[in-house]
């Protein structure tokens, strides 16, 4: 329910009803009241002090512009903030067993897949095939068989070079495999030998983003050096939080994100480690584990990568709570709080006992003789 603005002059009034206050002119002072202890944040909200010696209690001055808000019944969630860093998952070096001059690198952000040439060295391509187990031998015709041999044979036929159906996918390599990996070395313009080179192909699973690149065209390389980054193309946040808070997140949980640059999103956690990472500055020694999440609209962080953002995480939820917005409170000269009620034309101000702050504005009220529908006085 939008608050309707209206201006009050409150009248005096006796002690029934209200906190007790003395008589006398009063004052307002602004008081920032901190909801929730945490290690990373705390939300904030700001209460008027009644105070001084009018016979009248909790009553705002003639001058103060209001307006009447609900009492509601919702959920409220108040979070914490931890910085994360937003990245691509999967991060691994691509392997090089070529020696000679690097003559072809891709772009810093490109992405590849299946088929396409990652680098070229003495003009040879090395090329990207699918899979998650590493190249590590040559292989031809008669070799021992193994899952390096499927995973040639599933990218042969993918890339269209067993038109016939003739090899058998297998961790056999047959004169059907061989016939289809000259076909291969034909459209890339080297010798058809039928044998596969340690070094010829790189197994990544999926499609990849070039990272950061190790190495520049016409650089001397070796073999055992690594010339770029790869990552998967999904989006990941990866963020730590105190090791002793361990148990207030799970997978599963949803975040917001911010991005830092006026854009919010929503995110899941997808892994919480298991084992802490413990550092030491300036004598003091801290413990934490790292989350991982997922974005659910991950186009709308854009190409960003290794950028910093804030991780909003749930600290605190109560759900259908009597509510009222924080700037109802009213701080009360013995101590606590009590909020002014519109009863029969007349503000009437209840002590109340808040609950949780949450982060969109609104405090529960755990105890009081408040009800759902009730309108309370706010300043504009």
């Amino acid at each position: 329910m939008s608050p309707q603005a209206t201006t009050t002059a409150s009248p005096a009034q006796g002690d029934s009803g209200t906190a007790a206050v003395e008589g006398g002119r009063r004052r307002r002072v602004l008081v920032a009241a901190v909801a929730g202890v945490c290690a990373v944040t705390a939300a904030v909200v700001v209460a008027v002090v009644v105070s001084g010696d009018d016979e009248a209690s909790g009553q705002r001055t003639a001058a103060t512009a209001t307006a009447t808000a609900g009492v509601v019944r919702r959920d409220l969630i108040q979070r914490d903030t931890i910085q994360g860093t937003l990245t691509y998952t999967d991060g691994r070096n691509v392997p090089n067993y070529r020696q000679g001059t690097v003559t072809l690198l891709p772009a810093e952000g490109a992405t590849l897949a299946r088929g396409d040439v990652l680098y070229r060295v003495d003009t040879k391509p090395v090329v990207l095939f699918d899979g998650a187990h590493p190249a590590w031998r040559a292989l031809a015709e008669g070799v021992a068989g193994g899952d390096d041999v499927r995973q040639l044979e599933v990218n042969l036929r993918a890339l269209g070079y067993d038109e016939g159906g003739d090899m058998t996918i297998d961790n056999v390599f047959g004169s059907t495999t061989r016939a289809a990996v000259e076909r291969w070395q034909e459209d890339h313009a080297v010798d058809a030998t039928g044998v596969v080179m340690l070094g010829d192909v790189v197994f990544l699973p999926g499609k990849r983003r070039v990272g950061t690149l190790r190495a520049a065209v016409g650089d001397r390389v070796r073999g055992g050096q690594s010339l770029m980054a790869t990552t998967a193309t999904s989006r990941v946040v990866n963020a730590d939080i105190e090791a002793s808070r361990q148990g207030d997140v799970n997978v599963g949980d949803g975040v917001i994100v911010d991005l830092l640059n006026g854009t919010t999103a929503k995110g899941t956690i997808a892994e919480v480690g298991q084992v802490a990472k413990t550092a030491t500055a300036n004598g003091n020694t801290t413990s934490t584990i790292a989350l991982d999440v997922r974005l659910e609209q991950p186009g709308i962080a854009g190409r960003l990568d290794q950028a910093p953002v804030e991780v909003d995480i749930t600290n605190e939820r109560a759900n259908d709570v009597l509510a009222v917005p924080v700037t109802a409170l009213l701080g009360l000269r013995g101590g606590g709080y009590g909020v002014e009620v519109m009863r029969g034309g007349v503000p009437t101000v209840i002590e109340v006992e808040p609950g949780i702050y949450s982060d969109g504005g609104y405090v529960e009220i755990e105890s009081g003789a408040l009800e759902e529908g009730d309108k309370v006085v706010v300043p504009v």
